[in-house]
C-alpha cells in the first residue's frame, strides 16, 4: 500500500524551562505559524523546548516510518558566525525524554533568519505512540566554539508524519481474523468449528468459568496469555487503549524494539493460532500508555 503523508500539524502544547514567547504571546502561538512571535531562550545554556500534542490522527493498523519538521528560526540581531554548531532535534514519546537519534539542523553563517526542514527516517512508530499528546519534538540550540548559542529563537515548528501499512503478522501463528470473526461471540466461533474453552482449577480440571478475561498489565514484559487452558488452539485479543510489542519465543519484549508491534484497534481483534505451550511463550509490553483489552481462548468444538 502506498505511503500516506499527513499535512503539517501545529503543536497544541509547547513548554520548556527558560523558554518564553516574544510580543506577549504564548509558546504555542509562537510555534504554530510564521507570525513574528518567537519562542526564545536567553540563557547561556539552552534547555529543551518541547513541541507536541499534534493531532496527526494516524489510523489504526498503520506504521509511521518518517517524521518531518518544518522550521523557521533566527538569532535576533546576531549573525550566525562561521564556527556554528547546528541545533539538535529529537523525537520524544513522553514529552521530556529524547527518543532515538538526534537530527541536526544546519544553520547558515552570516544570516539572522533562516528556515528549513529536517526528517527522522527509518522509524517504526505505532499510531498510539504518534497520536499521543506527549509525542512531539525536543529542541536544543547548538553552540559555537566561542560559546554563542544559535539559533536564539524559533518562529515556526510544525510536524508531519509519513505512514504506511503495518506488518501485523508475527509468523504463521497470528493474523488478522476473517471478516465473519470481526465481532467475537460463541456462535460465530462455532461456525468455524471452535468453542470458547473453560478456565481450569489448580489441579487442571475445567471450571464453570468461560476462558475469557481482561488483558493483564503489560507495563513490564509479561506473559500476556499465562492463563491459556489446555486445549487452546486460537486466542483472540482486542487491544483498546494502546499498542503493545510482543515476542513469541519466550524472550522479554522491549517496547517498539524487540518483538512484533500491534496497534490498538478496538473494532478489530487479533487472532493467534497457538496451543497452550505456544501461548505461555508469548510476552508483551506496552508501547506507551496503559494498554487494556480482552482475551478469549478457544479450542476445537466437540
Amino acid at each position: 500500500m502506498a505511503d500516506v503523508t499527513t499535512a503539517y500539524a501545529s503543536p497544541a502544547t509547547a513548554s520548556g524551562t527558560g523558554w518564553s514567547a516574544s510580543d506577549a504571546g504564548t509558546l504555542v502561538n509562537a510555534l504554530a505559524t510564521s507570525n513574528d512571535v518567537w519562542a526564545q531562550h536567553a540563557a547561556t545554556v539552552s534547555d529543551f523546548l518541547f513541541a507536541g500534542n499534534l493531532s496527526l490522527a494516524i489510523p489504526a493498523g498503520r506504521k509511521v516510518k518518517q517524521v518531518d519538521v518544518a522550521i523557521e528560526g533566527g538569532t535576533g540581531s546576531l549573525d550566525i558566525p562561521g564556527d556554528v554548531r547546528t541545533a539538535g532535534f529529537f523525537l520524544t514519546l513522553d514529552g521530556s525524554t529524547p527518543y532515538g537519534s538526534e537530527v541536526l539542523w544546519d544553520c547558515t553563517p552570516g544570516t539572522t533568519d533562516l528556515s528549513g526542514t529536517i526528517s527522522f527516517t527509518g522509524l517504526k512508530l505505532t499510531p498510539a505512540q504518534v497520536n499521543a499528546a506527549t509525542f512531539g519534538i525536543l529542541v536544543k540550540r547548538g553552540t559555537t566554539t566561542t560559546g554563542t548559542e544559535v539559533p536564539r529563537r524559533f518562529d515556526r515548528l510544525q510536524i508531519r508524519a509519513v505512514h504506511t501499512e503495518a506488518n501485523v503478522g508475527g509468523g504463521q501463528n497470528n493474523s488478522r481474523p476473517p471478516k465473519e470473526w470481526h465481532l467475537m461471540d460463541h456462535a460465530s466461533a462455532a461456525k468455524r468449528g471452535y468453542t470458547v474453552l473453560f478456565f481450569e482449577d489448580s489441579e487442571g480440571n475445567p471450571t464453570n468459568n468461560r476462558a475469557e478475561e481482561a488483558m493483564p498489565s503489560v507495563t513490564a514484559s509479561n506473559d500476556i496469555f499465562a492463563n491459556a487452558p489446555k486445549g487452546t488452539r486460537v486466542i483472540m485479543l482486542t487491544l483498546r487503549t494502546a499498542g503493545i510489542t510482543m515476542r513469541f519465543d519466550g524472550g522479554a519484549a522491549t517496547a517498539s524494539a524487540n518483538g512484533q508491534d500491534f496497534s490498538a484497534d478496538p473494532g478489530q481483534p487479533y487472532v493467534f493460532y497457538a496451543t497452550q505451550a505456544d501461548a505461555k511463550k508469548m510476552n508483551a509490553i506496552a508501547q506507551s500508555g496503559t494498554p487494556t483489552g480482552w482475551i478469549s481462548y478457544l479450542g476445537l468444538a466437540g
